[in-house]
């Protein structure tokens, strides 16, 4: 099983958006991720720069902000 898989919730490690919390919307390859957080906006990033989370959530490619935000308060990471 993937560590870094869809739903999962992750820290992001490097960059301006560093420490800020966010959820992988989308696995690309075996070395890039579609994530999106609170303050870190949608784009793909090398899962690298991502430390995973034991904690994973139900959401989908369409989802919003506001969808991203109460995954991650009902994840307990707000």
């Amino acid at each position: 099983m993937a560590l870094i898989d869809k739903g999962r919730v992750c820290r992001i490690t490097k960059g301006k958006n560093a420490f800020d919390y966010c959820i992988v919307i989308e696995k690309q390859d075996d070395s890039t991720a579609i994530v999106e957080g609170i303050e870190a906006p949608r784009r793909k990033m090398s899962i690298k720069h991502l430390e995973p989370t034991p904690k994973v959530v139900d959401i989908k490619k369409s989802s919003t902000k506001d969808d991203i935000s109460a995954a991650l308060t009902s994840a307990g990471l707000i």
